[in-house]
C-alpha cells in the first residue's frame, strides 16, 4: 500500500518542487498541491505504522504550509 501511494504521490511532489524552483514569483497553487500530496503520504505511512516516514512527511508538510499565505 505505501509503495503504491509513494509511487503515485512522489512524482507530483517533485513536479511541484521543480515548478516552484523555476517560478519567477509566488505560486500558492503549487505549494498547496505539494502540501496535499505530503499529507496523503503521511496518512498512508501512519496507516501501516511507518512512524518515521509519517513524521518526516509531517515536518515537510508543515514547512510547506508555512509558505502559503500573504506574500507567498
Amino acid at each position: 500500500m505505501l509503495s503504491s501511494e509513494a509511487d503515485r504521490r512522489l512524482p507530483a511532489i517533485r513536479e511541484g518542487l521543480d515548478r516552484l524552483a523555476g517560478a519567477d514569483g509566488p505560486d500558492p497553487a503549487a505549494v498547496e498541491r505539494i502540501r496535499v500530496e505530503l499529507h496523503g503520504l503521511r496518512g498512508a505511512a501512519m496507516v501501516i505504522g511507518e512512524s518515521r516516514l509519517a513524521e518526516l512527511a509531517d515536518l515537510v508538510e508543515s514547512a510547506v504550509a508555512e509558505r502559503i499565505g500573504p506574500g507567498t
